[in-house]
């Protein structure tokens, strides 16, 4: 939890709000590691007021419930002093009005581990398979302070409990709003199905948190370590996913089969008429048939039908190309 604790020291009608290192709220054992806000609070004082801020820290001061400056490392006078001239010689003396104040300590350095998780299932449609699905999902993130101004605004503003417990709430709580309202984009994104979810944490995660910063900065803080570490669909969901999906493969080979037959047969056809094509090419280019007739027992002239030149005789071999006759 946030330690809020008052720091007081009187010297001469004066306070000073500071942070001590030897209080053991910072003192980077345990869960004093995850402390973000501490709060301290003077009231109804009318001396001056001094702040001490440490380093890595910043400071916010609401006065009278006005919000002043951001206060970095060092030190700071955060009183208004009037002048007054009192006794016999009208000696000049410093009046403080009294005021209230609410001193907020915020390290810049320290990051608080939020975990996070769905109370219960809750339906998405699955953007691969069309149904309807019941999930649920847990994980954990980091939240780190980057405007301390923003953080307070805002934080104070929606009237947040400051305490480490209820700044865990409060993030964990718009992370499971954001997770619900991105999964299945981020499913159609990763093309990953809800079945797949468990085995693809990684890239879901990866998926989610970048839909999801920018909400957050709003809030003044940054989102690290973003992870999901469980993702868990009810046994009855998975069995109505997994005799979907076998159909579906079906399908997908039937369709694969049809197909694969269809390709073979425009195949065939067209094998069928590049050689009828072929073939009309190749009857195109053959040389008419030499034809020897024998006239009233005169053997005539004969002709090579390979290359169609005249032969003389009774040769048996075309003297010209050596065809055999």
């Amino acid at each position: 939890m946030v330690e809020i604790k008052e720091h007081v020291f009187r010297k001469e009608n004066a306070k000073t709000v500071r942070y001590e290192t030897g209080s053991g709220m910072f003192d980077r054992t345990g869960i004093a590691e995850e402390i973000l806000v501490t709060e301290d609070k003077l009231v109804d004082y009318d001396g001056k007021v001094t702040l001490v801020v440490p380093f890595a820290h910043q400071v916010l001061v609401i006065k009278d419930g006005e919000m002043l400056e951001t206060f970095s490392g060092g030190k700071h006078l955060i009183t208004d002093v009037k002048v007054s001239k009192v006794g016999l010689f009208r000696k000049e003396v410093p009046v403080y009005e009294a005021h209230d104040y609410q001193v907020f300590y915020i390290n810049s350095e320290v990051t608080l581990l939020c975990k996070w998780g769905t109370p219960n299932t809750f339906k998405i449609i699955d953007p691969f398979l069309k149904v309807p699905v019941n999930v649920g999902a847990h994980g954990s993130f980091d939240v780190h302070v980057t405007n301390s101004r923003k953080f307070m605004l805002k934080m104070v503003g929606d009237k947040q409990g400051l305490t480490t417990e209820g700044l865990r709430r409060f993030f964990a709580d718009k992370m499971v709003m954001r997770v619900k309202d991105v999964l299945a984009n981020a499913m159609v994104t990763t093309g990953i199905n809800a079945y797949e979810l468990p085995t693809k944490l990684v890239a879901i995660s990866e998926a989610i948190i970048s839909s999801v910063e920018h909400i957050f900065d709003d809030y003044g803080v940054e989102i690290k370590n973003f992870s999901i570490n469980d993702i868990h669909i009810p046994s009855e969901d998975t069995r109505v996913l997994e005799d979907i999906i076998k159909k579906k493969r079906i399908l997908e080979m039937q369709d694969k089969s049809f197909k694969s037959e269809e390709e073979k047969q425009r195949q065939n056809a067209q094998f069928n008429a590049d050689m009828t094509v072929k073939l009309a090419e190749i009857e195109a280019k053959k040389e008419p048939t030499k034809i020897n007739i024998n006239i009233n027992g005169v053997p005539q002239a004969r002709f090579c039908p390979e290359c169609g030149k005249k032969v003389e005789g009774k040769a048996k071999f075309c003297p010209h190309c050596g065809n055999q006759l």
